[in-house]
């Protein structure tokens, strides 16, 4: 279920959450997703820096990063969401160039129903 109708990017990831309330939040002309109010994945489908494109997963901590990064094993892991210290291993990219992108985003939508703590955050705009 979702709280507004949007068109977002890899709207099969609605499907995978099911029957997860989903809330989306436009931003930064991208789409937050925040599930039992916290941010859980970021979408990002556009022109510019499409190495960037893909499922964003919020990690919960530093420390989960490792963890979650073999579990979901996606190519340019390596990117950074924002190019700065404070957000390193917060944000794990599956990438759409990733021949596996539909079946790792599915992956971690899995992780989330079933309330794995390493994915997902508080922020500002949870509430």
């Amino acid at each position: 279920m979702i709280d507004k109708e949007y068109r977002i990017p890899f709207d099969f990831i609605i499907d995978f959450l099911n029957p997860k309330e989903v809330v989306i939040k436009p931003m930064f002309g991208c789409y937050s997703l925040y599930i039992n109010n916290k941010i859980c994945f970021f979408l990002r489908n556009r022109e510019d820096k499409i190495e960037l494109n893909g499922v964003w997963v919020a990690v919960a901590t530093p420390d989960d990063y490792q963890s979650l990064a073999k579990e979901l094993p996606s190519i340019n892991q390596d990117k950074k969401l924002i190019e700065d210290k404070k957000s390193n291993n917060k944000w794990l990219l599956l990438s759409t160039f990733d021949d596996q992108f539909e079946s790792l985003v599915n992956n971690a939508c899995d992780l989330v129903i079933n309330n794995d703590k390493r994915i997902g955050k508080i922020t500002k705009g949870s509430f």
